[in-house]
């Protein structure tokens, strides 16, 4: 049985919280006021030393200054093999990393599926690479992509994961081993004024740090929910992107043919919601609908009709900047249609604005979003939804900063079918999120927590991610943390507080 997060328990996960923030915090201001007195002393130091040693200084200068004077010093120039190699000199550069991760279950249990996840839960390996190429008159080409196999199925035996019958090798699928081409586009400007990026790229017009509102234009990969922040999980989309430049003002306009959807984690796995199909399969087959929808999962539009449209108009200013978006774009979130039989992805209409304000060491943000046309299978008729969040950055503290922020959204013209099987669907949700992140020891090592909240109480379900990270050297750092769940009345968190899991990590970069 789940977990349910309730008044007190909500107290105390806010409490822990706070707790790590303020220790956290502590812990950075005594580091800092600590480093700062003795560099402070090594300053002061230096007014102790001898006249001779002044002396010295000075004949020090005079002999490296001296070379210059003569009428027959030069300096070797490199080699031409030197200079082709010199990184500064080429065209090209190729650079990646390569991250071995790992996570286990704090808890004993099964999934919806009947698989076991006890234990070890994750252990991939993962390759990424980044070509960047230079051509002539300054554009550019940059090709990205990474790979991962993870290594815990094999260990724990593949046969001992069961498929859901609605979604047949899809928890293999989905999570055992992955490729993807994700930035690769061609860059450049056609006009003093106009800039051109064409390919697979990522767009954020949001300013939230952990609660989307205007950032529509990438879906995620949601595989592993709490893992890792937003945008580090966002999915690259082909597209056309264009910027107009005038002053303070920056117009952007995006063309997206290609159509890609949110990755969630697959049914019968360990995050995957734990929801029954039985009464919508009953549905389809008394309307003789072909089981095979439930394994294609959703339908998106025809060609034509799917092609995502996008404009943000951006103007930065002295301490703050606005911006007005709208849009054309393809709901990531699937519904079932009984008037097609099948899963399919709303058209929907978006626009919205923001803004960021600086206020000594504050920064305010708000975004407000209008969206028309979500569809539902409760309901005949497609509703709208108006999202807002509204937050605060403080950043007065040396290598401190503190993040908090609250959305709301409330679809217009809710019916009480929509609460039901398959939709799950509230009048209004209420998310917040709190962030503390803090850099230790010049920045070797970065501490992060992160809380996040669905509900005025957290009776919607909540995660806190707490976690560590050393920069061992340059190219290698290694992490460690706790991901922790509650339970609630949302439908993907009706049974998250059995997904504890401790993780860690070590990336090495090229």
């Amino acid at each position: 049985m789940a977990r349910r997060l309730r008044g007190g328990s909500a107290h105390r996960l806010f409490a822990a919280c706070l707790v790590w923030a303020l220790l956290c915090t502590s812990f950075a201001i005594t580091f800092t006021a600590a480093a700062e007195e003795d560099a402070m002393d090594d300053v002061l130091a230096g007014f102790d030393d001898d006249d001779d040693e002044a002396d010295d200084d000075v004949d020090s200068m005079d002999d490296v200054l001296d070379g210059f004077g003569d009428s027959d010093g030069f300096q070797v120039d490199p080699t031409p093999s030197e200079q082709a190699t010199a990184p500064e000199d080429r065209i090209w550069n190729l650079q990646g990393d390569l991250n071995l991760g790992l996570s286990a279950s704090l808890h004993d249990h099964e999934s919806s599926g009947g698989n076991d996840y006890s234990g070890l839960q994750r252990f991939r390996t993962k390759l990424a690479l980044q070509f960047d190429l230079d051509l002539p008159k300054k554009w550019k080409i940059r090709a990205s992509g990474y790979g991962f196999y993870d290594l815990a199925y094999v260990m724990n035996g593949r046969s001992n994961y069961k498929n859901d019958p609605f979604a047949p090798g899809d928890v293999l699928d989905t999570h055992e081993y992955d490729f993807q081409l994700t930035d690769t586009y061609l860059e450049g400007s056609l006009h003093d004024q106009v800039d051109l990026k064409i390919g697979r790229q990522v767009v954020n017009w949001g300013r939230s740090e952990s609660i989307r509102v205007l950032d529509i234009v990438n879906p995620l990969d949601n595989r592993e929910p709490g893992l890792v922040d937003i945008e580090d999980i966002r999915r690259s989309v082909a597209m056309a992107k264009f910027g107009f430049f005038s002053g303070p003002w920056t117009l952007t306009v995006l063309v997206i043919p290609e159509v890609r959807y949110d990755i969630f984690p697959a049914r019968g796995s360990d995050q995957a919601p734990e929801i029954d199909l039985t009464e919508l399969l009953a549905r389809a087959t008394s309307l003789s609908v072909d089981p095979a929808v439930f394994n294609d999962g959703r339908v998106a539009p025809d060609f034509g009709n799917s092609t995502e449209f996008a404009m943000n108009l951006t103007g930065v200013f002295s301490g703050w900047d606005l911006s007005v978006q709208a849009a054309r774009y393809n709901d990531d979130r699937a519904h079932f249609d009984l008037s097609d039989l099948r899963f399919e992805h709303s058209r929907l209409w978006m626009v919205g604005s923001g803004a960021n304000y600086t206020v000594g060491s504050w920064l305010v943000k708000a975004e407000i979003a209008f969206v028309d046309g979500l569809g539902f299978l409760g309901s005949s008729s497609k509703k709208s939804r108006v999202d807002t969040i509204v937050g605060v950055e403080y950043y007065g503290l040396n290598d401190v900063n503190i993040v908090f922020e609250v959305a709301q959204r409330h679809i217009d013209g809710f019916e009480s079918a929509m609460k039901l099987f398959p939709d799950f669907a509230q009048k209004d949700t209420l998310e917040s999120a709190l962030r503390v992140s803090v850099d230790l020891m010049n920045d070797q090592i970065h501490l992060t927590m992160l809380g996040f909240v669905i509900g005025e109480k957290a009776q919607d379900g909540s995660f806190v991610r707490l976690s560590a990270e050393y920069d061992v050297i340059d190219a290698l750092s290694v992490q460690v943390g706790f991901l922790l769940f509650q339970s609630g009345d949302n439908v993907g968190f009706a049974n998250a507080g059995k997904n504890d899991r401790f993780f860690t990590s070590a990336k090495y970069s090229f």
